[in-house]
């Protein structure tokens, strides 16, 4: 263990190295960059250092060490919401509410479910959105030692298209491996991928090979490559990590609060995370009912985990915005048009509107994402607990419509959903 190896105190005691290299980046930046050394946290730091290393290379691994502390100070504040934001609007990770069987943190990879297009752009602040996401990557590993030294890491592949596993993805996938190589070395303990969709299936298993060549041998030791989150084995090797409680509804468990999909990336002909779904013939519409709880606008029970995790790792947090996400396809799965209204039932029986009809044009917003409509909250006089009608509307003589809507906080089986002639 680092507190007790002594080739931990050589190293501790021989930073900063003064190689050509380092040395003209210590004046400036050095006693800043190095406040964590003397901590616990910075002496578990060099431990693991020390190990990539060989276990005894302490010229090496202080001139690593001091590389990294350098590198991570430039790197500057990594826990600006703005940033976040920006970046979970094209791209699905984070730190998980709950942790594994040895309380281990989980963080979730949804690598379907990112835009691929956006990382070459400038993104927000100035940075493009692969600078944006390395960031923010960053941030979740670091969110991550806040619990413990290593981490489970759950890549699911759901939703996955050749353009994720184009030449430009395929580097930015490098660049932030390259990143958990060099700095934050010996953090992962299991590695698992899963869900490889059969389009792309020979594709992704003739980039696998170059993608494990670029991990460290800590790293790779702990991958394991896994089937369809319906598979026996795959089921048997999740549940090895999480209880079916602390496991996210999207890879078979029970937890909502999980690292959920921004309304900007879904698509795809099946719901994603809460999403329920209203086949709605031509001419007519579709009337949902959900009742809800007067805690449930944040998603009560994962008001503990949002204040750890927060939004932008995937917990949920007090709000008291109500939204609604709506998508609108086609049975061939273009996206499509269609009108949306809503209501709260009152106590005494009348209603109050929620929603004016608003017609979402999915064509218009480029891609079959969700739109956000924001709904009026639940009036003083509503039911207890508020019963929400939402209206979908398909004014298309001849073909049908298929609204694929969530209220976050309500799951999909929450909803009544009865389909009524215009």
């Amino acid at each position: 263990m680092a507190d007790a190896n002594p080739l931990v105190d050589a190293l501790l005691a021989a930073l900063p190295c003064r190689c050509v290299r380092c040395t003209p980046r210590l004046a400036s930046a050095w006693e800043a960059a190095s406040v964590c050394v003397g901590t616990a946290r910075g002496r578990r730091q060099a431990g693991r250092f020390l190990a990539n290393s060989g276990g005894v290379d302490v010229a090496k691994a202080a001139h690593l060490l001091t590389d990294s502390l350098l590198w991570r100070h430039a790197l500057g504040d990594v826990a600006d919401p703005g940033l976040h934001a920006a970046v979970l609007s094209a791209s699905t990770e984070g730190v998980h509410s709950r942790r594994d069987r040895a309380g281990r943190p989980v963080v979730l990879v949804r690598l379907g479910f990112s835009d691929p297009s956006k990382l070459a752009t400038e993104h927000y602040n100035g940075e493009t959105g692969e600078e944006g996401w390395l960031r923010y990557h960053v941030w979740c590993n670091e969110r991550a030692l806040d619990v413990a030294e290593q981490r489970v890491v759950i890549m699911d592949l759901a939703n996955l298209s050749k353009w994720h596993l184009a030449p430009g993805a395929l580097a930015s996938l490098q660049r932030m491996v390259g990143l958990d190589r060099r700095h934050y070395p010996g953090t992962v303990k299991a590695y698992l991928v899963l869900n490889p969709p059969s389009a792309v299936r020979a594709l992704f298993l003739s980039a696998w090979p170059a993608v494990t060549s670029w991990m460290d041998e800590t790293t790779l030791a702990g991958v394991k490559l896994l089937g369809a989150v319906d598979d026996a084995a795959t089921r048997e090797e999740l549940l090895k990590h999480l209880s079916e409680d602390d496991l996210p509804r999207h890879l078979g468990g029970r937890c909502a609060h999980a690292v959920r999909v921004h309304p900007a990336l879904r698509s795809g002909f099946a719901a994603v995370d809460d999403e329920a779904v209203a086949e709605v013939p031509p001419g007519q519409y579709a009337v949902a009912t959900c009742a809800i709880a007067a805690a449930d606008g944040a998603e009560a029970d994962g008001a503990a985990d949002g204040a750890e995790d927060g939004a932008a790792a995937g917990g949920a947090t007090a709000s008291t915005r109500e939204e609604l996400f709506v998508r609108c396809l086609l049975y061939s799965g273009y996206a499509c048009a269609g009108d949306v209204s809503a209501e709260w039932r009152l106590a005494d029986g009348g209603v109050a509107t929620a929603l004016e009809t608003t017609a979402v044009d999915n064509t218009a917003l480029g891609a079959p994402e969700a739109a956000t409509l924001a709904l009026v909250p639940p009036p003083a006089g509503a039911a207890a607990p508020a019963l929400l009608r939402v209206h979908l509307h398909n004014s298309d003589g001849y073909r049908w419509r298929y609204f694929f809507f969530e209220r976050p906080g309500s799951g999909a089986a929450e909803w009544q959903v009865e389909v009524l002639p215009a």
